[in-house]
């Protein structure tokens, strides 16, 4: 029996993310400004999260994903086998910015894109590792946990402590803010996802 579904299947997004050539927008459609790049927080983060990974996770800084509103940055990459995970690092007065992690998401082939902002400087890094570490407990090491807990600040161990089953979605916590886009979840991401490659208007629906 055939089945028709407005959202795309993990396959179509895997193979539409391997063909990285920007695609045409149309005519109308203004293309959305690429987020402020932290790149201070982003390399103390970086560097953080290499001393409490398990091993065989890798870390990677400043990837460019190319989408249909030209290229997008991602601060930092986490690698497990073939699952990678996209860490975008910004300023807190930012805007959501929904549309272009969508594109972000997809293009760029990632398991999950995690939006996180601070008004706080580089000692930031240590929180947002923890805050990670709530979302992905198996991809930290014993003694990484550990080191985390003893470090980072009380109100984001607490947060996530009472949080941690909210902790994927406009969440706050001890002044670093979250919001994530899971690719197995077609709710987190498929309307900003269209609405992007309208490039942010509205169907238009027009009478035959």
């Amino acid at each position: 029996m055939s089945r028709v579904t407005a959202y795309p299947t993990i396959e179509w997004i895997r193979n539409r993310a391997a063909d990285r050539a920007p695609l045409s927008r149309v005519p109308h459609a203004a293309p959305m400004r690429p987020m402020d790049h932290a790149s201070g927080l982003a390399t103390e983060t970086a560097s953080c999260l290499r001393g409490v990974l398990r091993q065989e996770i890798e870390v990677h800084a400043d990837e460019w994903v190319a989408t249909p509103d030209g290229e997008m940055p991602v601060d930092i990459i986490l690698t497990c086998g073939a699952r990678r995970i996209a860490v975008c690092l910004g300023p807190a007065y930012c805007g959501s910015g929904r549309n272009q992690d969508a594109l972000v998401l997809v293009y760029g082939g990632y398991d999950a894109l995690h939006r996180i902002r601070t008004g706080r400087g580089r000692e930031a890094a240590i929180d947002i590792a923890h805050l990670l570490m709530a979302i992905h407990p198996t991809w930290f090491s014993n003694v990484g946990s550990l080191s985390l807990g003893r470090r980072s600040t009380q109100e984001m161990v607490l947060g996530c402590m009472m949080g941690i089953g909210s902790l994927v979605k406009g969440t706050a916590v001890a002044g670093v803010y979250l919001d994530s886009m899971r690719l197995h979840v077609a709710s987190d991401w498929v309307h900003a996802f269209e609405e992007a490659l309208r490039g942010g208007a509205a169907p238009q629906i027009t009478a035959a």
